[in-house]
Parts: structure tokens; C-alpha cells; sequence
């Protein structure tokens, strides 16, 4: 993170949309220390993680075999941001995803529906799923509380990237605009907690 941060505040310096200007007032370093020694405080362990569990990476299996959703078998794909990582970040940036729709046609090529985060008894559910595969005798609501707090983490981690990506990116995608939803649910969020 703290590469793509040089990079964004390199990026931040120079030109750029109208639309963005006002973020050129939010300190990306500033941020990023205060948000380093906040999740400091957290007891999150360190495990390898996907880093990107949307859905466009989750591809369900179906063959002759399955008889039903429960017999289904889901494998994920696209482990080029892979590495070892907070687990609360992984969890976090699921729930997040779920908000997220990368399949619009129209510019900015994504859609954000915070209606379709997880309820609080999704979120718990997939967590005690978590925990049981892991053999963690954690409590559900701490995690939960964790994986709050690492909410930020993702928002600004998609945020560093969309920017960085402006300049090197030959993918036609809306960065600019989706820096500043993820700053701007960053910012919102960060106001809650």
C-alpha cells in the first residue's frame, strides 16, 4: 500500500479532473499513518489472503454431479494481489464487494449499491464459517468488530490503486470516479466508526 501511496500523491500532484479536485485537499499520507496505527490496535492475525474475493473472482462450479447449491463447489480465481495480509482486510473487502457491480457498460463502468452489504447476521454467519474451517474459538462479534474497522483499510487500498491506475491502466475503467467513491465511503465510514 504504502508504494501505490508514493504513487498517488505523485498523481495527486499534477493535473487532474475537476471532479477530483477537492480530494487534493485530503492529505493520502496522513491518512494513510493514521489508518496504519489505528489498525495496529486491532488483533487481527496475519494469514495468506486473496485480497480481491468479488465477484467476478468467485466462479461456482456446476456439473453433472451437483444435485444442489449445497453440493456446489466454489473456486476462486485471479490471485495476482495475493500475499500475506490482515485476515479482517480479506473478510472486509468481500463484504465491501458485494456493493460493488463491475459489469456496467456505461462510463464509469461500475455501479454501487450499498443496499446489497451483507446484513450484520450475513456478515456473523460467514464469519462463524470462517472460524469453525479455521478451528478458531474466537468470538464471532469480535471479528465482526475487526472486520469493521478493516473496512477502511479496503476503501483506502482500492482508493491508492484506482488512482495509480489512472496514468498506467489500458483497461477502460472509470478510476477518477471510483477513487472518489472509495474515499468518499472512507471518509463516511470513518465519521461512523
Amino acid at each position: 500500500m504504502e508504494r501505490w501511496l508514493k504513487s498517488s500523491e505523485e498523481r495527486f500532484s499534477g493535473d487532474v479532473p475537476a471532479a477530483v479536485k477537492h480530494l487534493k485537499e485530503m492529505s493520502l499520507r496522513r491518512e494513510f499513518l493514521w489508518l496504519k496505527q489505528r489498525l495496529q490496535m486491532e488483533n487481527s492475525p496475519v494469514v495468506f489472503c486473496h485480497n480481491d474475493m468479488q465477484e467476478g473472482n468467485i466462479l461456482m462450479i456446476e456439473d453433472d454431479t451437483v444435485t444442489s447449491n449445497a453440493d456446489a463447489k466454489l473456486v476462486l480465481i485471479d490471485f495476482e494481489y495475493c500475499s500475506y495480509n490482515y485476515r479482517a482486510f480479506d473478510i472486509a473487502n468481500h463484504f465491501l464487494e458485494w456493493t460493488y457491480d463491475y459489469t456496467e457498460k456505461q462510463q464509469p463502468y461500475f455501479k454501487v449499491t450499498p443496499e446489497n452489504y451483507p446484513s450484520n447476521l450475513q456478515r456473523l454467519k460467514y464469519i462463524c464459517h470462517y472460524l469453525k474451517e479455521t478451528g478458531s474459538a474466537e468470538n464471532p462479534l469480535d471479528v465482526l468488530r475487526e472486520v469493521e474497522i478493516f473496512s477502511l483499510a479496503s476503501h483506502f487500498f482500492w482508493a491508492l490503486w484506482s488512482i495509480v491506475n489512472t496514468k498506467s491502466s489500458q483497461i477502460t475503467f472509470g478510476y477518477w470516479e471510483y477513487a472518489v467513491e472509495r474515499l468518499n465511503a472512507y471518509n463516511e465510514l470513518k465519521t461512523r466508526l
